[in-house]
């Protein structure tokens, strides 16, 4: 075999190898919201449970996104930890995330938090966690009950 084709065979499995753990990784993780708390007029504290259905230990490096609360876009969040968290397999570790509200948002968000007074509020996350050194996407959608 030929100098080009072995590299191109290389390439090839190397690219398996990445893609079939980032698939991994993301099958494994999963991102519920779990609370809220509110610190201020523009600033609130997201708390996330890290559920790790593998068997192996999950290195978290970061996490980012973006947060909807009925339809209206609320802010982005970012977990940079400064030390890599561990999730240790088949467990949970629960993580709190500032989120600072974006000025243009905040009427549109507190209308339909107040004009509910309680009930049920459908919040999501997009974005984007670093897991053992590979970006994988995280899809969040959790209905939170709410009593004002």
């Amino acid at each position: 075999m030929k100098a080009g084709g072995l590299i191109l065979l290389g390439l090839g499995a190397y690219a398996v190898y990445y893609f079939s753990g980032l698939a991994v990784a993301a099958a494994v993780l999963n991102v519920v919201f779990d609370d809220i708390q509110f610190n201020g007029v523009n600033s609130l504290t997201l708390y996330f449970k890290l559920q790790n259905v593998s068997n192996s230990t999950l290195i978290i490096n970061s996490l980012e996104g973006d947060v909807t609360i009925n339809g209206n876009d609320l802010g982005n969040v970012s977990f940079f930890p400064g030390q890599p968290l561990q999730v240790l397999s088949n467990s949970e570790t629960r993580i709190g995330v500032n989120l600072n509200i974006g000025l243009l948002s905040l009427p549109g968000t507190i209308k339909s938090l107040l004009s509910k007074g309680s009930g049920t509020f459908d919040v999501i996350m997009t974005g984007h966690a670093n897991i053992n050194n590979q970006v994988v996407p995280i899809d969040s959608e959790t209905n939170f009950s709410f009593s004002g």
